[in-house]
């Protein structure tokens, strides 16, 4: 079922799903870092872990069928992506989030086509793209110096795995979090 005709929007991303061996090596680095980072925030839930290619927020339900079928337009081949470093986005000087970088240079062209297909539908995010997986979402760090030391002590695996398809997602706020649901899947071929 593509829409929920009883809402006016939906808050919507497009996404990769990571397989478990990335979900597994992301448990992991999540784990060594839990006893030695200081900070008020969350770690993401593994079972989460996505790499978006585009936000869209607040979606009107009735313009995802022509987002659907714009998504279905896209022709790109299955690529192939690796693990890089651990790394922060920062907000006003502030650590904000802790991320692995993806590396994959035909990530950014994926990107650059789907934003294409579904500009006419909506505005289009126009920061520059980082092909990253959170690991946690970070409210305030009182050493960031030490915090910053202690993220390049680890070593993560090196790690490479296809991506054979996308999917256009509903993200739903929970007392505990969020719920994402895939609401169509769209393969490269």
């Amino acid at each position: 079922m593509l829409s929920d005709k009883n809402n006016e929007s939906q808050r919507l991303f497009i996404a990769v799903d990571v397989p478990t061996e990335v979900k597994e090596e992301l448990a992991r680095i999540q784990s060594y870092y839990k006893p030695r980072l200081a900070f008020r925030g969350a770690y993401s839930p593994v079972e989460n872990a996505h790499i978006t290619l585009s936000f869209l927020g607040n979606f009107p339900v009735s313009l995802i069928p022509e987002l659907d079928k714009a998504l279905r337009n896209i022709q790109f081949p299955p690529i192939i992506a690796k693990f890089g470093a651990i790394n922060i986005f920062s907000n006003r000087n502030q650590i904000s989030v802790l991320y692995l970088a993806i590396v994959c240079p035909e990530m950014e062209k994926l990107v650059q086509e789907i934003n294409a297909q579904i500009s006419p539908l909506c505005t289009i995010d126009d920061r520059y793209f980082v092909a990253h997986i959170t690991l946690a979402r970070i409210s305030v760090v009182k050493d960031q110096l030490r915090f910053l030391k202690t993220i390049k002590l680890l070593v993560t695996k090196e790690i490479q795995f296809p991506i054979n398809q996308f999917s256009l997602k509903k993200s739903e706020h929970v007392i505990d979090g969020s719920v994402y649901t895939d609401i169509a899947q769209y393969q490269l071929k």
